[in-house]
């Protein structure tokens, strides 16, 4: 997501238009601004990938602890065979 707000200000630019944030007193319009969007994009894709390699990190840790991953079953065997059941219509 990161790198398609990064380049959404260039076929923005061609067309002349700029974006402004007023609550940050971010203005694309300016080389600044450009500079300080950019450097923005820049550590938010930087995190994101800390947080991606983190991720896995842990989850391998998890893996190599012996534990279960994800979501718990939402249905017992017992659930799911009387389901069946109902399903056959016997």
């Amino acid at each position: 997501m990161t790198q398609n707000v990064a380049e959404s200000p260039s076929p923005l630019k061609r067309r002349q238009v700029g974006s402004r944030s007023l609550h940050e007193k971010l203005d694309t319009t300016t080389p600044g601004g450009m500079f300080v969007f950019h450097v923005f994009a820049a550590l938010a894709e930087f995190i994101r990938t800390i947080i991606v390699a983190n991720t896995n990190e842990g989850l391998a840790a998890g893996r190599a602890r012996g534990q279960q991953l994800g979501r718990p079953p939402a249905m017992t065997p017992e659930k799911v065979a009387y389901a069946l059941q109902l399903l056959a219509g016997t």
